[in-house]
């Protein structure tokens, strides 16, 4: 049996019908993941077949089934409903979840002030719900000491600076937050905010973590500008310290010097620069 044939297999077991088609669907990174009906449901499933990041976190399936659960217990968020687990793949080949769909398509196709409202409310839910009860704690992915100035850097001395002021970590009140919070993240229907998705990185941590996330990737994909007026929306709310360390996330410092080097177009490199001169005037 292959890998889709036991997903499907395990699909319609625990959903309780035959599975129509896998329906490849874009924008994850750490798992396979399809659309499929069953029965008239309109279901997603997540297939973590990827080694690197099993290994890297073996209970993913658990965490974000646990995760969702709790914040479908906890709050009136649009989020995805739990149907099926595999834990360990036993059944399916590989860890999986099985949930719901949401209306909607991930990803800001224009900023307008509604979406930059619509973002920073649904950050102030996430950071609501409360914390008791979730066993993961927010950790740095990337290590100030790994990290350093590119050749293609062109402004070495404020790099310099940036990996100062990011090498002790400031205290924080701990918030649940998504941990991976950002536009591609939510999902959009006609300008309006119908979910959000992708809870594998939940847990507890700095608000600024959810609030500097979607900084860095507005900057990103529409501009310093556009990350300047969602600083300007969520004035005190924003924590320069933690959009620094979004911002050093952003680069594989733990691959090791050449897939820094690699990294980027020069349009990608530019804009990732201009990030942290913006970052760097608002610092705090």
């Amino acid at each position: 049996m292959s890998l889709s044939e036991g997903l499907s297999a395990w699909i319609g077991e625990v959903a309780g019908g035959r599975p129509g088609p896998l329906i490849p669907l874009s924008g994850a990174t750490s798992a396979d993941v399809f659309g499929v009906e069953v029965a008239g449901l309109q279901l997603v499933v997540k297939h973590f077949v990827f080694p690197a990041f099993v290994d890297e976190e073996p209970d993913r399936a658990i965490h974000e089934a646990e995760i969702l659960d709790h914040v479908a217990a906890h709050s009136t968020l649009p989020v995805p409903r739990i149907v099926a687990v595999d834990p360990d793949g036993s059944r399916s080949g590989a860890p999986a979840v099985l949930m719901t769909r949401l209306e909607g398509s991930g990803g800001l196709t224009a900023v307008t002030p509604a979406a930059l409202e619509q973002l920073a409310d649904r950050a102030a839910e996430i950071h609501d719900i409360p914390i008791r009860g979730v066993r993961w704690r927010h950790e740095r992915y990337n290590q100030p000491e790994s990290a350093f100035v590119p050749s293609w850097a062109t402004d070495a001395g404020l790099w310099r600076e940036a990996f100062e002021r990011a090498a002790v970590d400031q205290p924080y009140d701990p918030v649940f937050i998504h941990r991976d919070y950002h536009p591609g993240n939510v999902l959009w229907r006609e300008g309006t905010a119908t979910g959000v998705v992708d809870w594998l990185y939940a847990c507890v941590g700095p608000a600024g973590e959810d609030f500097g996330r979607v900084v860095v990737n507005l900057a990103l994909q529409f501009g310093t500008i556009a990350a300047g007026e969602f600083v300007a929306l969520i004035g005190s709310h924003h924590a320069p310290f933690w959009t620094l360390a979004c911002w050093m996330d952003w680069l594989p410092f733990d691959k090791g010097a050449g897939a820094v080097e690699a990294w980027g177009a020069d349009g990608e490199r530019s804009a990732y620069e201009a990030l942290l001169h913006l970052i760097m005037q608002s610092r705090s």
